[in-house]
């Protein structure tokens, strides 16, 4: 079944505030073809690690992103145990699954917090039960300067030097709202690598176009968005109220996937700076009528 919708109308219409719709529905812009690949998959259901993978694979499963041997790096969002804060630990958790299915060499996570901010999240635990690692950076050596050429403000920043040096990275978000950046889902979480964020928090225009600046240095192989309990206002640490939409989405464009996920809480994706103004630096696409996407039950 194909539908040809506006992404305003989609975004204003859309399935990811709670109503169904049929197994594998195809959303697509009629510039399209019919036989297009699709570019952002949705999967829903009651147990999260088998949306995960339900999504992978509706992409082509995770042997298409990952090769034998590959140096792989995820990178999740640990905010607490405040519900509907963190990457949920099972999405996590399959993800490692699947990587090592596909052959990867080393599956290692890891962000600018430490031990203690994920100790919460049950994102360790799950993340070792899958046979991957955790990764604490503490020492000079685990970091890298770089120069972003192609950004605004921020010229120049520090980052965790896996979050380079890798053959797959795989950036593993809560969708949620956010007080200065409005939502946070795979651009601003690209913030978990930067070592400097007194630096960004210095206004919200000047947030946005650091999250912004940021996005140009990176270009995760795969994004996989956990939209299975969110928090729906005082993000990022809430505590505050939640929504349930059960869902997990995937796809390569990080503005994108960010921009759909907008409609999780009724956000137009144009409003919020960063996705608008990374769309307009190249990093991805806002427009979605120039996008293939698929929701279905997992």
């Amino acid at each position: 079944m194909s539908l040809n919708v506006s992404r305003r109308k989609f975004i204003q219409n859309s399935i990811f505030l709670g109503s169904s719709v049929a197994a594998q529905n195809l959303f697509s812009s009629p510039n399209l073809p019919n036989n297009a690949a699709v570019d952002i998959t949705a999967a829903s259901g009651n147990i999260p690690a088998k949306n995960a993978r339900a999504a992978v694979n509706a992409l082509g499963g995770m042997k298409k992103f990952v090769s034998k041997g590959d140096r792989v790096v995820l990178l999740p969002n640990p905010q607490g145990r405040q519900k509907g804060t963190s990457t949920n630990p099972h999405v996590v958790g399959e993800t490692v699954k699947m990587c090592y299915e596909a052959g990867a060499g080393k599956v290692t996570v890891c962000s600018i917090h430490g031990i203690d901010q994920w100790k919460a999240t049950g994102i360790i635990q799950a993340v070792k039960k899958a046979g991957g690692e955790m990764f604490y950076p503490s020492a000079e050596k685990d970091w890298a300067d770089v120069s972003l050429p192609a950004g605004k403000i921020l010229k120049k920043t520090r980052v965790i030097k896996w979050a380079l040096e890798n053959d797959v990275l795989i950036n593993i978000p809560i969708a949620k709202q956010h007080s200065s950046a409005r939502f946070t889902c795979n651009l601003k979480n690209l913030m978990g690598f930067n070592d400097r964020d007194k630096e960004f928090h210095q206004g919200s225009e000047h947030l946005h176009r650091c999250i912004t600046d940021l996005s140009t240095l990176f270009n995760p192989t795969l994004c996989i968005v956990d939209a299975n309990t969110i928090l729906i206002e005082n993000g990022p640490f809430g505590p505050g109220d939640t929504a349930s939409p059960n869902k997990v989405f995937a796809g390569t464009d990080m503005v994108a996937v960010d921009a759909l996920c907008c409609g999780l809480i009724s956000l137009d994706p144009e409003t919020v700076p960063h996705i608008l103004w990374a769309s307009q630096a190249g990093v991805g696409e806002i427009d979605l009528s120039k996008k293939v996407i698929r929701e279905f039950k997992a």
